[in-house]
Order: C-alpha cells, then structure tokens, then sequence
C-alpha cells in the first residue's frame, strides 16, 4: 500500500486508513481485531479512533490486537474533547479533559504514545500546554518538537 508523509512531520502513514467509529456498537472485539489484521497484513499502517468510539471500546479493540504485534507497526490517530456521558453528548475541551481522555486513550490501546492526536470539536484552542506558543486557530495543523504534549503524542491537529 502506498504511504505519505503526513505534512512536514515526517510522519509516513498508509494512503488508506481504517475507521474505528462502528467498533464497541456494531463490530464486536473479534470482528473488528480481525479487520485490524488484514488491514495491516494488506500494508494498512494509519488507524483512526476516538474515546467517544463505542465507549472506549475502539480503543480497547486497538490495545487487544497491539499487545500481540510491534507498536510501530501502526500509526494510531485518536481525538479528545468530545465524549458522551449519561447518554448525551459533551464538548469539554479543558486541559484536564484533554489530558484525561489521553491517559484512557494510552492505557486502553496499551501503548505510552499516540501518533496524531486531534481535538475532536469544533473551537478554537487557546494555550492547549503550556507553551505551545500561544493561540492556534481552528483547522490549523501543528507538530510538537518531540512528543511534547504531555510526552505522548507526535502530531496534533484541530478537525474542523
């Protein structure tokens, strides 16, 4: 499969990605690993999700089938700041949410680091980590120098 370079970061990442949002609601665990597998058996590397996918339970999914392969062998693009809670959705774009939703996202697909990290709404950050060089508008595309937010994290990205 062929890959590009994601921007200036040097980045490579499959032309294809595999999406995540059905998986915990309509694929259930063996489908979605198995789907995980061909897709990477085919050269598929870039894997998109989300916390707010089935409940985690994508990125659970994810963690099941990278506890049995190399961690580089796939580029894990997840978001924050959108989740569902009691059964309604919620925008907190928060540094705490923020950081919360990355810690549940690193220790559900067992890794200590994710390759693109987006924020999953709609606004504009404003100083998402201390000195990150202040505001970045909506839609605008940004990488850290190494891994920087919170150590964990390669590219980040705003959707929208």
């Amino acid at each position: 499969m062929e890959l590009r370079t994601v921007g200036d970061s040097g980045l490579r990442v499959s032309r294809t990605g595999l999406g995540t949002i059905t998986w915990g609601r309509e694929t259930d665990a063996r489908t979605a690993v198995g789907l995980l597998g061909r897709f990477a058996d085919a050269g598929g590397t870039l894997i998109d999700t989300a916390p707010a996918y089935g409940g985690g339970a994508a990125e659970s999914f994810i963690g099941r089938y990278l506890a049995q392969r190399p961690r580089d062998s796939l580029v894990l693009m997840s978001k924050a700041g959108f989740d569902i809670r009691q059964g309604q959705p919620v925008v907190d774009t928060s540094r705490s949410a923020l950081l919360s939703a990355l810690r549940g996202s690193l220790k559900r697909m067992r890794t200590d680091y994710i390759d693109i990290w987006q924020l999953h709404a709609h606004l504009q950050l404003r100083r998402l980590a201390n000195g990150s060089g202040g505001d970045v508008a909506k839609g605008a595309t940004w990488a850290y120098p190494h891994r920087q937010y919170a150590g964990r994290v390669f590219l980040a990205r705003t959707t929208g």
